[in-house]
């Protein structure tokens, strides 16, 4: 085999290996509202509105001190239907306030029937017990079946998260490192979502259960840089 044939060959390997196997489907940067979301928030007490924060053009949800008739405060941006079976979701965003009042998460998850919680996210609970803090999680029927507390991980600064969700199980990146990997998945279909409230947490066998809400304290916001979905090829 002659060099140059032997060179073209190794250039194609090296560039393969670096090949990514996904298909970009949609990014927002959040210069504006886009309609591929939906919104959820209670009137008055929580809200979102487009920003500037640390020099880039932001969407910051968020939950107020502010009392309400049912006691509960919340916002979330959720894709518009579930509908992905696979897929990785991907953004950059951070956490502002004193996190002592409720949950917040990012990631793929289902609740549409009420009842059951499926979900492969990046969530932290301030309410204690074995589910408080933040952590890489996964949840089947409302039953934790993965939990991976991330106590390194500073979540008032800005981080790159990623959840890959395959049918071989799900991986948890933060700023393009594996900080955790397991075969479990939900077992429904699943919509991209980030959301924060004043959710009152708790674990009973294993399982996620309502315990009320808390009393706000403070305003309490997420700031939203970026979020791109992809899929697996």
């Amino acid at each position: 085999m002659s060099n140059k044939i032997f060179t073209v060959i190794y250039v194609i390997a090296v560039v393969c290996a670096g090949c990514n196997p996904e298909e970009a489907v949609w990014n927002d940067e959040f210069t504006d509202l886009n309609s591929r979301w939906a919104w959820n928030y209670n009137e008055g007490t929580g809200y979102k509105r487009l920003t500037n924060i640390d020099g880039a053009s932001v969407v910051e949800i968020g939950i107020t001190d502010q009392s309400s008739s049912s006691g509960y405060s919340d916002c979330s941006l959720h894709e518009d239907g579930y509908q992905h079976h696979n897929g990785v979701f991907e953004a950059r965003l951070r956490y502002a306030g004193d996190h002592k009042f409720g949950t917040i998460g990012w990631g793929f998850w289902n609740y549409e029937d009420g009842a059951t919680v499926e979900c492969a996210w990046f969530f932290d609970s301030s309410t204690g017990g074995n589910a408080s803090g933040f952590q890489a999680m996964v949840v089947n029927d409302s039953a934790i079946k993965f939990q991976k507390h991330l106590p390194e991980i500073d979540i008032q600064k800005w981080h790159i998260y990623r959840v890959d969700f395959l049918p071989t199980g799900t991986r948890f990146f933060v700023d393009g490192d594996e900080v955790a990997v397991t075969s479990k998945r939900p077992g429904k279909l699943q919509r991209a979502e980030i959301w924060i409230d004043n959710y009152r947490l708790q674990v009973i066998d294993g399982k996620i259960r309502s315990a009320g809400h808390l009393n706000m304290q403070q305003d309490q916001r997420i700031y939203i840089d970026w979020v791109r979905y992809y899929e697996e090829l």
